[in-house]
């Protein structure tokens, strides 16, 4: 499933058939051409894709929307910058004494909402979350579990990537069973459980329902 997301959003090559997104179809696709569309993607690997550890909050989430903060001439306006990070830290509770301090000085569920305000900040409106609340604590995980549904009710499309079972069941509309890289079905939110996920990744369809 990680590969799937990949090659949507541009960081493999799409090998064989294509996806819609706001109506259009794509055939071949690249980060730049994804975030053109409204389309962001939050990578596992946060210390090495997420965020920039030894750069300040505010210069992580900024880097992202320098079109939003700049002149015509590239010169960074310094009020525009600072309600822009300012309206991210807020809205996803980012806990830190100053947005001056290095990303390093989080902890990881704080970096992974510096992660996410970072796609935010792009005018994203259709976001692939990869495994959005691995390498954190229980008390971060339901934070950025509300933070999702928060997104969910403004309108967001959240695609969650998660091996996580009781993630699945607990967050999900709907659910796309992946093994090997095929899609084995797609559960409901009404047929969303352990037995049926299992099912499905085995092969087995007989027990949905």
């Amino acid at each position: 499933e990680r590969r799937i997301a990949k090659a949507v959003f541009g960081d493999e090559p799409i090998e064989k058939g294509y996806f819609t997104l706001n109506g259009k179809d794509f055939k071949k696709s690249s980060p730049k051409k994804c975030i053109d569309n409204s389309m962001g993607f939050l990578p596992e690997d946060r210390k090495n894709q997420g965020v920039l550890l030894r750069l300040p909050i505010y210069q992580n989430v900024s880097i992202s929307a320098m079109d939003k903060i700049t002149t015509t001439l590239g010169i960074i306006q310094g009020n525009k910058e600072r309600k822009l990070v300012k309206d991210y830290v807020e809205a996803l509770r980012v806990k830190t004494a100053s947005v001056k301090n290095p990303v390093s000085s989080l902890s990881g569920g704080n970096q992974q909402k510096v992660a996410l305000a970072k796609i935010l900040a792009t005018d994203s409106k259709v976001l692939i979350l990869d495994e959005p609340t691995r390498g954190v604590d229980v008390g971060a995980k339901i934070e950025i579990f509300k933070i999702i549904n928060e997104l969910v009710a403004q309108r967001y499309a959240v695609i969650m990537i998660s091996s996580e079972m009781a993630e699945i069941i607990g967050m999900c509309d709907r659910a796309v069973v992946i093994r090997e890289g095929k899609s084995m079905g797609v559960l409901e939110k009404d047929e969303l459980s352990e037995i049926n996920i299992i099912n499905l990744a085995m092969g087995i369809d007989e027990n949905r329902g």
